[in-house]
């Protein structure tokens, strides 16, 4: 992929530039128009007051036609995905929930405030099973070969697994020495022999299937403070890209953990594979960068403070950022199509099913907007 010209990728819907000044390919995106168009919206956490040390920071599945949230009022909340009416909910602790659950079919894990991983039915919202981890956590679980990967904020992963809710195994990668560190929100990935996680301490950790661990990446380089890897691991074409939010974006040999490149580009979290290219939300804005090289294809400037969390909706990606809503961004090309804005923020990113996004602000609720205009 080529590189951009700087005056290309800050446009909005193609207002900014005259058609003929755009190469054919990024005429083609403009000429889409894609926007969001709100469905619904539905309070879940009302009465639960949105302050700086206590936002809203639970977040949404997608399982069939339920819409599964958990909350900073400690409520798990199944919601209808069509008209957003409340269905069934589950309050297993008063104390705040600050991950995300996710969804396998029918079935729905979440960790609640006191970090008890729970197996819900999302049909009916009936708890299938439950297991007390005792730790904290503030990313999704992730479900991968009869397993439920729950990696936590103090740098512990959990496998339980998903038929009965026993522990499977347990590795610990605690923070040494008192700096900084940031409450980040990644999750494990499962990529043909490995799991790869994120610590607090700066290191990026490859495990086998086992538990064990293979190799052991320092991404936090000479950086002291703020050093956590708080991005979801990619594999692309044999290497693991991972950020550490003072470190920059890093590629390293997912097999031998071997550093092949590096990009200096603070606050970076989890990467998405568009194809010949990552997409990388850090605070310089969207990154594009080559998976191989880390070679910088583009940049798209977005008006927030913060990094936002993107995730997939098939040829576009959502970002959604704490302090300036929802971002509907072109995956192959720095293009930013619309903004959704209701105030608040959105502390994880949307769930995705079809042309369908489903997001939860910070202040409680939750919002089904529609991909139009493709």
């Amino acid at each position: 992929m080529r590189r951009l010209a700087a005056a290309v990728l800050v446009a909005l819907g193609g207002s900014a530039c005259a058609g003929a000044q755009l190469p054919a390919d990024l005429r083609a995106i403009a000429a889409s128009s894609a926007d969001f168009r709100m469905v619904w919206a539905q309070t879940l956490d009302e009465g639960q007051p949105l302050t700086a040390t206590k936002p809203q920071r639970g977040g949404v599945a997608v399982a069939g036609d339920v819409v599964v949230v958990t909350l900073a009022s400690g409520a798990i909340v199944g919601v209808d995905a069509a008209d957003g009416h409340r269905r069934w909910e589950q309050t297993t602790s008063d104390d705040p929930i600050a991950a995300p659950p996710t969804a396998h079919g029918r079935t729905a894990y979440a960790v609640d405030g006191r970090g008890v991983l729970l197996a819900i039915d999302a049909t009916s919202g009936a708890i299938v099973w439950s297991t007390p981890l005792e730790d904290e956590f503030r990313s999704a679980p992730v479900v991968a070969d009869g397993l439920i990967l729950c990696a936590s904020a103090t740098g512990a992963l959990y496998a339980v697994d998903s038929t009965n809710g026993r522990l499977a195994w347990q590795f610990t990668r605690r923070r040494v020495g008192g700096g900084l560190s940031i409450a980040g929100a990644a999750r494990p990935a499962a990529v043909e022999d490995f799991i790869y996680y994120g610590t607090p301490e700066g290191t990026l950790v490859a495990l086998d299937r086992s538990g064990e661990d293979v190799w052991i990446g320092n991404l936090a380089l000479g950086e002291d403070e703020l050093t956590d890897v708080d991005s979801t691991p990619v594999v692309v074409d044999g290497v693991v890209i991972a950020s550490s939010f003072s470190g920059g974006v890093s590629g390293l040999d997912a097999r031998s953990g071997i550093v092949r490149w590096h990009a200096e580009h603070d606050g970076g979290v989890s990467a998405i594979d568009v194809g010949d290219a990552v997409a990388v939300p850090t605070l310089d804005g969207v990154l594009w960068l080559d998976p191989t090289t880390g070679e910088e294809l583009g940049v798209l400037g977005l008006d927030s403070a913060a990094p936002g969390e993107a995730t997939r909706a098939g040829d576009k990606l959502v970002v959604a950022t704490p302090d300036n809503g929802l971002y509907l961004v072109e995956a192959s090309r720095p293009w930013l199509h619309a903004r959704f804005d209701p105030g608040p923020g959105f502390e994880h990113g949307p769930a995705v099913a079809g042309d369908a996004v489903f997001a939860l602000s910070r202040e409680g609720t939750v919002y089904r907007l529609d991909i139009v205009g493709r």
